[in-house]
Protein backbone atom coordinates (compact mmCIF):
# COMPACT_ATOMS: atom_id res chain seq x y z
CA UNK A 1 0.00 0.00 0.00
CA UNK A 2 1.21 3.52 -0.76
CA UNK A 3 3.03 5.02 2.23
CA UNK A 4 1.05 8.26 2.04
CA UNK A 5 -2.21 6.33 2.22
CA UNK A 6 -0.95 4.44 5.26
CA UNK A 7 -0.02 7.71 6.96
CA UNK A 8 -3.39 9.31 6.19
CA UNK A 9 -5.27 6.23 7.43
CA UNK A 10 -3.21 6.22 10.61
CA UNK A 11 -3.99 9.88 11.24
CA UNK A 12 -7.67 9.24 10.56
CA UNK A 13 -7.70 6.38 13.04
CA UNK A 14 -6.06 8.58 15.65
CA UNK A 15 -8.63 11.33 15.06
CA UNK A 16 -11.53 8.91 15.38
CA UNK A 17 -10.08 7.39 18.53
CA UNK A 18 -9.24 10.72 20.15
CA UNK A 19 -12.49 12.40 19.14
CA UNK A 20 -14.57 9.68 20.80
CA UNK A 21 -12.60 10.08 24.01
CA UNK A 22 -12.57 13.86 24.04
CA UNK A 23 -16.17 14.43 22.96
CA UNK A 24 -17.31 12.28 25.88
CA UNK A 25 -15.01 14.25 28.12
CA UNK A 26 -16.37 17.51 26.72
CA UNK A 27 -19.85 16.83 28.11
CA UNK A 28 -18.33 16.19 31.52
CA UNK A 29 -15.79 18.97 31.78
CA UNK A 30 -17.23 21.71 29.54
CA UNK A 31 -14.76 24.58 29.86
CA UNK A 32 -13.32 23.76 33.26
CA UNK A 33 -9.64 24.18 33.96
CA UNK A 34 -7.81 21.42 32.10
CA UNK A 35 -4.79 21.76 34.38
CA UNK A 36 -6.65 19.47 36.76
CA UNK A 37 -5.22 16.00 36.14
CA UNK A 38 -8.60 14.37 36.73
CA UNK A 39 -10.17 16.36 33.89
CA UNK A 40 -7.35 16.41 31.36
CA UNK A 41 -6.79 13.82 28.61
CA UNK A 42 -3.02 14.33 28.93
CA UNK A 43 -2.20 10.62 28.70
CA UNK A 44 -3.91 10.41 25.32
CA UNK A 45 -2.05 13.50 24.10
CA UNK A 46 1.24 11.94 25.14
CA UNK A 47 0.40 8.89 23.04
CA UNK A 48 -0.46 11.02 20.02
CA UNK A 49 2.79 12.97 20.19
CA UNK A 50 3.44 15.30 17.26
CA UNK A 51 0.58 13.74 15.28
CA UNK A 52 -1.90 15.60 17.47
CA UNK A 53 -1.02 18.88 15.68
CA UNK A 54 -1.68 17.30 12.30
CA UNK A 55 -4.95 15.92 13.62
CA UNK A 56 -5.93 19.39 14.86
CA UNK A 57 -5.22 20.90 11.43
CA UNK A 58 -7.31 18.22 9.71
CA UNK A 59 -10.19 18.79 12.13
CA UNK A 60 -10.01 22.54 11.45
CA UNK A 61 -10.49 21.86 7.75
CA UNK A 62 -13.38 19.58 8.71
CA UNK A 63 -14.91 22.43 10.70
CA UNK A 64 -14.81 24.70 7.65
CA UNK A 65 -16.36 21.97 5.50
CA UNK A 66 -19.02 21.36 8.15
CA UNK A 67 -19.99 25.03 8.15
CA UNK A 68 -20.34 25.16 4.37
CA UNK A 69 -22.43 21.97 4.40
CA UNK A 70 -24.66 23.46 7.07
CA UNK A 71 -25.21 26.61 5.03
CA UNK A 72 -25.71 24.62 1.81
CA UNK A 73 -28.64 22.87 3.45
CA UNK A 74 -30.20 26.25 4.19
CA UNK A 75 -29.62 26.01 7.94
CA UNK A 76 -28.59 28.93 10.12
CA UNK A 77 -25.04 28.13 11.21
CA UNK A 78 -25.34 30.65 14.02
CA UNK A 79 -27.53 28.14 15.86
CA UNK A 80 -25.09 25.28 15.39
CA UNK A 81 -24.12 24.34 18.92
CA UNK A 82 -22.83 20.83 18.03
CA UNK A 83 -19.84 22.45 16.28
CA UNK A 84 -18.37 23.42 19.66
CA UNK A 85 -17.17 19.92 20.69
CA UNK A 86 -15.20 19.80 17.44
CA UNK A 87 -13.67 23.22 18.16
CA UNK A 88 -12.96 22.05 21.69
CA UNK A 89 -11.23 18.95 20.43
CA UNK A 90 -8.95 21.06 18.22
CA UNK A 91 -7.81 23.19 21.17
CA UNK A 92 -7.19 20.11 23.29
CA UNK A 93 -5.08 18.53 20.57
CA UNK A 94 -3.26 21.80 19.91
CA UNK A 95 -3.49 24.41 22.72
CA UNK A 96 -1.74 26.92 20.43
CA UNK A 97 -4.36 26.79 17.69
CA UNK A 98 -5.33 30.47 18.05
CA UNK A 99 -7.85 30.43 15.19
CA UNK A 100 -9.91 27.73 16.92
CA UNK A 101 -9.98 29.65 20.19
CA UNK A 102 -10.87 32.86 18.35
CA UNK A 103 -13.65 31.32 16.30
CA UNK A 104 -15.02 29.25 19.18
CA UNK A 105 -15.16 32.23 21.54
CA UNK A 106 -16.93 34.34 18.91
CA UNK A 107 -19.43 31.56 18.17
CA UNK A 108 -20.18 31.11 21.86
CA UNK A 109 -20.62 34.78 22.70
CA UNK A 110 -22.22 36.22 19.56
CA UNK A 111 -24.11 33.32 17.98
CA UNK A 112 -24.97 31.05 20.90
CA UNK A 113 -25.29 33.86 23.49
CA UNK A 114 -23.13 31.98 25.98
CA UNK A 115 -20.91 34.80 27.09
CA UNK A 116 -19.62 33.21 30.29
CA UNK A 117 -18.50 30.07 28.45
CA UNK A 118 -16.86 32.30 25.84
CA UNK A 119 -15.00 34.22 28.54
CA UNK A 120 -13.71 30.98 30.11
CA UNK A 121 -12.66 29.70 26.70
CA UNK A 122 -10.78 32.93 25.99
CA UNK A 123 -9.10 32.87 29.39
CA UNK A 124 -7.76 29.42 28.60
CA UNK A 125 -6.74 30.55 25.11
CA UNK A 126 -4.83 33.55 26.45
CA UNK A 127 -3.14 31.39 29.09
CA UNK A 128 -1.88 29.12 26.32
CA UNK A 129 -1.22 31.98 23.84
CA UNK A 130 -0.50 35.17 25.83
CA UNK A 131 0.76 37.10 22.79
CA UNK A 132 -2.18 36.35 20.49
CA UNK A 133 -3.63 39.57 19.06
CA UNK A 134 -7.05 38.03 18.32
CA UNK A 135 -7.61 36.55 21.79
CA UNK A 136 -6.54 39.64 23.72
CA UNK A 137 -8.68 41.79 21.43
CA UNK A 138 -11.77 39.59 21.83
CA UNK A 139 -11.40 39.29 25.59
CA UNK A 140 -11.05 43.05 25.90
CA UNK A 141 -14.08 43.40 23.63
CA UNK A 142 -16.28 41.25 25.90
CA UNK A 143 -15.11 42.99 29.08
CA UNK A 144 -15.70 46.41 27.52
CA UNK A 145 -19.30 45.61 26.62
CA UNK A 146 -19.82 44.27 30.15
CA UNK A 147 -18.70 47.75 31.28
CA UNK A 148 -15.71 46.24 33.07
CA UNK A 149 -13.54 49.05 31.77
CA UNK A 150 -10.54 48.76 34.07
CA UNK A 151 -10.35 45.02 33.43
CA UNK A 152 -10.68 45.48 29.66
CA UNK A 153 -8.01 48.18 29.35
CA UNK A 154 -4.83 46.04 29.77
CA UNK A 155 -6.06 43.44 27.28
CA UNK A 156 -6.92 46.07 24.67
CA UNK A 157 -3.54 47.73 25.19
CA UNK A 158 -1.80 44.36 24.81
CA UNK A 159 -3.72 43.67 21.62
CA UNK A 160 -2.71 47.11 20.32
CA UNK A 161 0.94 46.21 20.86
CA UNK A 162 0.64 42.73 19.34
CA UNK A 163 -1.05 44.06 16.20
CA UNK A 164 2.40 44.75 14.73
CA UNK A 165 2.90 40.97 14.56
CA UNK A 166 -0.06 40.51 12.20
CA UNK A 167 0.74 39.71 8.58
CA UNK A 168 -0.77 41.42 6.73
CA UNK A 169 -1.92 43.93 9.32
CA UNK A 170 -4.66 45.50 7.18
CA UNK A 171 -6.79 42.33 7.44
CA UNK A 172 -7.69 43.42 10.96
CA UNK A 173 -8.00 47.15 10.40
CA UNK A 174 -11.55 47.29 11.81
CA UNK A 175 -10.40 45.68 15.07
CA UNK A 176 -7.38 47.95 15.20
CA UNK A 177 -9.40 51.13 14.71
CA UNK A 178 -11.91 49.84 17.28
CA UNK A 179 -9.11 49.30 19.80
CA UNK A 180 -7.92 52.92 19.65
CA UNK A 181 -11.43 54.30 19.99
CA UNK A 182 -12.27 52.04 22.95
CA UNK A 183 -8.99 52.63 24.78
CA UNK A 184 -9.62 56.36 24.43
CA UNK A 185 -13.19 55.95 25.67
CA UNK A 186 -12.10 53.89 28.68
CA UNK A 187 -9.37 56.34 29.67
CA UNK A 188 -11.86 59.21 29.56
CA UNK A 189 -14.39 57.22 31.59
CA UNK A 190 -11.87 56.52 34.36
CA UNK A 191 -10.59 60.09 34.54
CA UNK A 192 -7.42 59.80 32.45
CA UNK A 193 -8.47 62.03 29.55
CA UNK A 194 -4.99 63.41 28.88
CA UNK A 195 -3.66 59.90 28.23
CA UNK A 196 -6.45 59.35 25.70
CA UNK A 197 -5.15 62.07 23.37
CA UNK A 198 -2.52 59.93 21.63
CA UNK A 199 -5.12 57.30 20.71
CA UNK A 200 -7.46 59.98 19.33
CA UNK A 201 -4.59 61.45 17.28
CA UNK A 202 -3.67 58.06 15.84
CA UNK A 203 -7.27 57.28 14.95
CA UNK A 204 -7.73 60.69 13.36
CA UNK A 205 -4.52 60.33 11.32
CA UNK A 206 -5.62 56.90 10.12
CA UNK A 207 -9.06 58.17 9.05
CA UNK A 208 -7.47 61.11 7.18
CA UNK A 209 -5.05 58.80 5.34
CA UNK A 210 -7.88 56.43 4.43
CA UNK A 211 -10.14 59.25 3.21
CA UNK A 212 -7.46 60.49 0.82
CA UNK A 213 -6.75 56.90 -0.31
CA UNK A 214 -3.19 57.07 0.97
CA UNK A 215 -2.86 53.32 1.54
CA UNK A 216 0.85 53.51 2.34
CA UNK A 217 0.32 56.01 5.14
CA UNK A 218 -2.73 54.15 6.49
CA UNK A 219 -0.90 50.80 6.53
CA UNK A 220 2.10 52.38 8.22
CA UNK A 221 -0.08 53.71 11.03
CA UNK A 222 -1.67 50.30 11.51
CA UNK A 223 1.73 48.62 11.74
CA UNK A 224 3.34 51.28 13.96
CA UNK A 225 1.16 52.17 16.98
CA UNK A 226 1.77 55.66 18.33
CA UNK A 227 3.60 55.51 21.64
CA UNK A 228 1.57 56.69 24.63
CA UNK A 229 2.93 59.78 26.34
CA UNK A 230 4.62 59.10 29.64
Amino acid sequence: MNKKIIIYLSILAIIIFSSGFVLDKYAEMSFKNRNNADNSPSALLDILGELRYTAAAILWMKTDYYQHEYEYQGLDFRNNEPIMPLIRLITILDPHFVQAYDYGAYHLSVNLKKKQESIKFLQEGITNNPDAFELNWEYGFLLYFDKKYKEALPFLMKARTFRTQKTPVYDDWIKIVWIDSRISDILKKIGRSQEAEIYDIELNDYVKASNRNDITAADYILAHPYLPQK
